[in-house]
């Protein structure tokens, strides 16, 4: 596959992981944490750089065919004051300053299920403006709440992604797991 990726809000690398096992090439990440850089070299790759992602040069930034990140949550959690027009909350906007720039051919968007509600301080939903400024720089957008128990990992982990396609829309996988193990699926995993 070999697509060059960028990385953004990369943490300690479990989501640039997986893309790495898949056959991507992650050229350039990015993590404001230190302690979450050095374990991102330790489990990915040296690719990335310790840095704030609302000071660096967006010309910086290497051409990519894929960009992918999940902005800080915090600001949308439910568990949160959800502060939505803090720094961490513009940070989505940051995301998409990045894609305009970048102009990858595909993006992934990962956050926590208290976007789907989130609103700024004029009371409009945070999801639906940025899937709308996704679809007006040029991508065809699907999102999805989606399990991560439902596709065997043992977690129950509930995130909201947002997949943008310049060409082609993205269909979601089937499920593969569920509580049960009833309806032709495989019981959730408890333990690897």
């Amino acid at each position: 596959m070999n697509d060059k990726t960028v990385s953004l809000f990369s943490g300690g690398g479990g989501l640039d992981l997986g893309f790495k096992q898949a056959g991507f090439d992650i050229v350039w990440a990015i993590d404001n944490n230190q302690d979450a850089v050095n374990t991102y070299k330790r489990n990915v790759g040296n690719e990335i750089i310790c840095g704030d992602i609302t000071a660096i040069d967006i010309n910086a930034i290497p051409k990519a065919d894929i960009v992918i990140g999940g902005p800080p949550c915090q600001s949308f959690s439910l568990a949160g004051k959800r502060h939505c027009d803090d720094a961490r909350g513009r940070s989505v906007w940051r995301y998409l300053d990045i894609i305009k720039s970048v102009s990858p051919k595909a993006f992934l968007f990962e956050n926590v299920v208290g976007l789907i509600s989130a609103k700024d301080k004029q009371g409009h939903k945070i999801l639906d403006g940025l899937l709308k400024t996704f679809e007006e720089i040029g991508y065809h957008v699907s999102w999805h709440l989606v399990n991560a128990a439902d596709y065997g990992v043992p977690q129950l982990r509930k995130r909201v992604i947002i997949v943008g396609l310049k060409d082609g829309q993205f269909d979601f996988p089937d499920t593969t797991h569920n509580r049960d193990g009833t309806g032709g699926k495989k019981k959730y995993v408890t333990q690897l």
